[in-house]
């Protein structure tokens, strides 16, 4: 049985400069429910072997990529949490725009970045979503897909599939934040799919890039050639 709504605790290296304001989605029919995203960007990158937020793709960091995406959606506030290196990730990305919390414990693995994220979301928000700094193609119009699926729905959890595969972002309701409060170690939102598979709702996509996230040198190389292969496609179109 899921628990009642329960707030995780404010913690107090939550760094707040400034909460911007979200563009809201209005449904057609029906109230509108404030969605949070959380952008997990604190990781050290140990298997890329460098951090791979300031990994240059098409000329721009994969961070800032992602970021992107993000700040074209619906959601109605932006957290990005930051851990290793984080001078040097808010010294080469631009987040001002967004609110900015420290996750000092990064090397505790993604869990303590949700758990934080978390804490720092507004009291209005219904859910939020979980979105990987290295997705390099993910875009505003997936996000908008999952939010709205939420808003219609008042799922417990949203997930996008590509082929019956489960990928990222994860949208959960605040109804299971006390869930993530328990969760430890590098584990993310998808621990939570096996224990609630019953009230999961799945947003499939048609192509798999959307889904794909960085983690390896051989990912980023096949990141850069995909990019290169539609860059070309679209010069063409151009022409």
């Amino acid at each position: 049985m899921v628990r009642g709504i329960e707030e995780i605790p404010i913690i107090s290296d939550v760094l707040i400069p400034t909460r911007i304001d979200g563009k809201i989605m209005r449904r057609r029919h029906g109230v509108h429910k404030f969605v949070s995203a959380v952008v997990l960007a604190a990781g050290s990158s140990k298997r890329l072997g460098r951090l791979k937020q300031l990994a240059r793709l098409e000329g721009r960091p994969l961070l800032e990529r992602t970021l992107d995406a993000v700040r074209r959606s619906n959601v109605d506030e932006v957290i990005v949490v930051i851990g290793d290196q984080a001078a040097e990730v808010r010294r080469k990305v631009d987040l001002s725009p967004f609110v900015v919390v420290v996750n000092k414990s990064f090397n505790e693995g993604m869990s303590a970045s949700i758990k934080l994220g978390l804490s720092a979301v507004d009291r209005r928000a219904a859910a939020a979503l979980i979105v990987l700094a290295d997705q390099p193609f993910l875009s505003a119009s997936l996000i908008d897909g999952i939010v709205e699926l939420f808003q219609k729905s008042d799922a417990l959890i949203v997930a996008p599939t590509h082929g019956g595969v489960q990928g990222n972002p994860v949208l959960i309701s605040r109804r299971l934040f006390s869930e993530v409060s328990a969760i430890s170690g590098d584990v993310g939102a998808k621990s939570l799919l096996g224990r609630h598979s019953e009230e999961l709702l799945e947003y499939p996509v048609k192509d798999p890039e959307p889904l794909v996230d960085i983690d390896t040198p051989r990912d980023l190389a096949l990141a850069r050639k995909i990019l290169k292969k539609t860059s070309g496609i679209r010069r063409k179109t151009i022409q």
